[in-house]
């Protein structure tokens, strides 16, 4: 008979029926107090959580400015880069102007 363990009992120099039974007590109590401990445990993280939730303040209040919208449709984004990419174009010229204008002033 093994205790748990990869070495039978009768191969431990020294072993004796009282010492078994020692081990045997004490690898059960030690087991019951474990299970007790992470039973207790469990107990009090699912008490105090769900009262936390239910006590803790709303955060929507502070969400008031967020307005959820869509800005457009995807089916519209290509005329949305081409006009973007337009609109620097004319930037792009309009900047290339006033350098050249600069320059002619000099």
């Amino acid at each position: 008979m093994a205790l748990d363990g990869q070495l039978p009992v009768s191969k431990v120099p020294g072993a004796t029926l009282e010492i078994l039974a020692a081990a045997t007590d004490a690898y059960k109590t030690v087991s019951s107090q474990v299970f007790r401990t992470v039973f207790l445990i469990a107990i009090a993280f699912g008490v105090i959580g769900p009262i936390t939730a239910f006590l803790w303040p709303d955060r929507e209040d502070s969400k008031i400015h967020v307005v959820a919208k869509t800005l457009h449709h995807w089916s519209e984004e290509e005329k949305l880069e081409a006009e973007m990419l337009e609109e620097k174009i004319h930037e792009n010229t309009a900047a290339s102007m006033v350098d050249r204008n600069s320059m002619c002033d000099l």
